[in-house]
């Protein structure tokens, strides 16, 4: 039991409020309620009573208390947000150099790559060179001359020998010209398809538009893009080379007859003839050959003073004159240098 100064007896375990003799929050005991509260209540400190033992706690000295628990708690979290915004950076710092070894060794692993590709593809490509030049051979000895008994065959072109000579030679110079400007559609449009262009200009642009603090990373950028643009196109040429035997050849084909056909309409028996087709075939298919090599071949038949060196005469010609009357095959040149003569009238 515990004794009141009111005279008030209260249970041990019980709460009284003490505010100036006043009795704020009575006795928690079934027999008897007491509330006599005021406006002063609030100002009062609260005690409670068990087994006898006061325990007081002044509410300020609470909110104190918090003030410096969260105030340290705020001083814990900023020196952990401070130490994860420098482990940030460092991450960063390695990323970046990381990025940069990464970027030297693909450079360099390339670089080695095409020194070796080069090294097989130079004599792949020697080869192939001389696989072609001799093809060109073999279509004017020997192609051309059965053409030539096989077109015998009909009444029309028995005896139009000048006829047959000039149908051949234009075959060769039709063949090259349709195979030329398929490889040339082809590179454009794969080059819009790629957006390489665009990847050569775009470099160009920043590497005008930029300020000097920049001007490093934006250089090795458009010597980045660059390689991978030239890389691209040696792809593709390499490509083409190597599928050059089975491209679809067929609308060139289709195109050079068409030709023949719409210009020697007075003789319908040259579409009947299959060896001729046959011929225009090779001459496609050799053709295509030719504009799809690294180093680019050209026909020439426009030269018109004979040349040891790039001409042989035929029996026929006068061999005290250097003017060429007509070609009856074209010459081969290869960047500029005669590889197959061409044969000629003079």
């Amino acid at each position: 039991m515990t004794g009141q100064p009111n005279g008030t007896t209260l249970l041990d375990g019980q709460v009284t409020v003490n505010s100036g003799g006043h009795i704020c929050l009575s006795s928690l005991s079934s027999s008897s309620v007491m509330n006599n509260t005021d406006s002063h209540c609030s100002n009062s400190i609260c005690r409670i009573e068990i087994d006898g033992k006061a325990m007081a706690n002044n509410i300020n000295n609470n909110n104190n208390n918090d003030g410096d628990d969260n105030h340290f708690n705020h001083h814990k979290l900023s020196t952990e947000l401070s130490w994860a915004h420098l482990r940030i950076q460092q991450l960063e710092q390695h990323q970046k150099q990381l990025q940069e070894k990464l970027t030297i060794q693909s450079k360099h692993l390339l670089s080695l790559s095409n020194g070796m590709e080069s090294k097989f593809e130079n004599l792949d490509q020697s080869n192939q060179t001389n696989g072609l030049v001799r093809h060109y051979e073999y279509l004017y000895s020997q192609v051309r001359v059965d053409v030539i008994d096989a077109l015998d065959q009909f009444d029309e072109l028995k005896d139009s020998s000048e006829l047959k000579i000039k149908l051949l030679f234009s075959i060769v110079v039709l063949a090259h010209r349709s195979t030329e400007q398929t490889f040339k559609d082809l590179h454009l449009n794969l080059q819009k398809l790629l957006k390489l262009s665009e990847m050569i200009t775009t470099a160009a642009d920043a590497a005008a538009t930029t300020t000097a603090a920049t001007m490093n990373v934006n250089n090795e950028n458009g010597e980045l893009q660059r390689f991978y643009h030239d890389r691209i196109e040696s792809t593709i040429g390499q490509y083409l080379r190597i599928t050059s035997a089975y491209f679809d050849i067929e609308p060139n084909v289709h195109s050079v007859c068409t030709q023949i056909w719409d210009t020697l309409f007075d003789y319908p028996c040259l579409e009947k003839c299959p060896q001729l087709v046959d011929f225009i075939r090779q001459c496609v298919r050799l053709c295509w050959s030719l504009n799809v090599q690294q180093a680019n071949f050209t026909l020439d038949i426009e030269t018109k003073t004979f040349r040891q060196d790039w001409h042989s005469r035929t029996i026929d010609s006068n061999s005290a004159s250097d003017m060429i009357k007509c070609y009856i095959w074209p010459t081969l040149f290869q960047h500029g240098i005669c590889v197959h003569k061409g044969i000629v009238i003079t």
